[in-house]
């Protein structure tokens, strides 16, 4: 399968309980570049970062995905025939994705977080889009947003929020 150019950086430093790490993805024209601080100073850990990107081309996406599905075959066994059926029936680049109990565990951790989002331009099948957000989050709140997105000439602008001193850990959305 060919996927053009693909690159991967990720730098990594530490001192004492201070932690710096940055990473950079790309898959031909597509890069998307992470930052992220973390002070692990206190109880309550403090982490600020963003995500950013210039482009992101998702069709060139997909195809590093697809590369990585087949590199994971190699030398494995035999997909059952339920696997077969599975994959044939799937559409899109993720399925059954799920961040369930990883995103459970950073809410309830106690940290406090801001990560802002910036995907300037965003080409899919059916147009060009970008999408600009934050998430917010401490003791007792997540906040996304406000999660600005734009489609095929359309605009919307979410807003999430969770109280998470209440049991029930609802989200409202407005927007």
């Amino acid at each position: 399968m060919e996927t053009g150019q693909a690159r991967f950086e990720i730098g990594l430093v530490s001192q004492g309980t201070d932690w710096n790490a940055n990473a950079k993805v790309g898959v031909a024209d597509s890069v998307l570049q992470i930052a992220a601080d973390l002070d692990d100073a206190t109880s309550d850990p403090v982490l600020r970062g963003t995500i950013e990107s210039d482009l992101i081309k998702i069709d060139q996406i997909r195809t590093i995905v697809q590369a990585v599905a087949q590199l994971r075959k190699l030398g494995g066994s035999e997909p059952s025939e339920e696997d077969a059926n599975k994959e044939a029936s799937d559409t899109g680049p993720l399925r059954d994705v799920t961040l369930k109990p990883i995103g459970r565990s950073i809410l309830l951790s106690g940290m406090d977080m801001d990560v802002d989002i910036d995907l300037r331009h965003i080409e899919g099948a059916k147009g060009i889009s970008s999408l600009q957000s934050e998430l917010t989050l401490n003791e007792n709140e997540f906040k996304a947003g406000p999660l600005k997105f734009e489609y095929g000439g359309a605009h919307f602008d979410v807003s999430g929020q969770m109280d998470l001193s209440d049991e029930a850990h609802l989200l409202t959305l407005t927007g």
